[in-house]
């Protein structure tokens, strides 16, 4: 596209990433759901205030972020939603029925999973985790085992979420 163009590309990307949809959906999310746990005079003003401050700190430096991204949160989601699918499995009851067919849900699923634009934010991910990868090889590794140990990486969260 070129340095301008590119640039503008990316700013808009940014922009609706950040300000116009990820953060305010991920704070009130945040706050609606542990609002029942809140004193009763903490405003969703101040909430957004605190929230915002915390998610400063933990993001300031992208190799803290990376960090906790990866040691800390990732488990805690694998542990979390294998939990959910073992209980599902011991304790579910009937199966809900329903009138759409399972490719009907899948395709919805992947239209409302573009409408988040989690798959905008995920380029900008993909690149600070290959700059991590990066950082942790040894200096003489080739830019083809480097794509290598990232593509396998990705393979294997990929995996694991599944």
């Amino acid at each position: 596209l070129g340095a301008i163009p590119g640039f503008a590309l990316i700013t808009f990307c940014i922009i609706i990433i950040g300000p116009l949809s990820a953060m305010p959906r991920t704070d009130v999310i945040t706050y609606q759901t542990i609002k029942p746990f809140l004193p009763a005079v903490l405003s969703p003003i101040w909430f957004s205030v605190i929230y915002a401050a915390i998610v400063f700190l933990a993001t300031y430096r992208e190799t803290r972020f990376m960090n906790i991204l990866g040691y800390v949160l990732s488990p805690i989601k694998l542990i979390s939603l294998s939990t959910l699918i073992i209980l599902g499995a011991i304790f579910a009851s009937n199966p809900i029925v329903s009138p759409r067919t399972a490719l009907e849900v899948f395709n919805d699923a992947i239209v409302q999973g573009y409408s988040t634009v989690d798959l905008l934010a995920a380029f900008f991910f993909c690149s600070l985790a290959y700059r991590a990868i990066k950082r942790k090889v040894s200096p003489h590794t080739s830019d083809k085992e480097l794509r290598k140990l990232t593509l396998l990486s990705c393979l294997v969260g990929a995996a694991c979420l599944s």
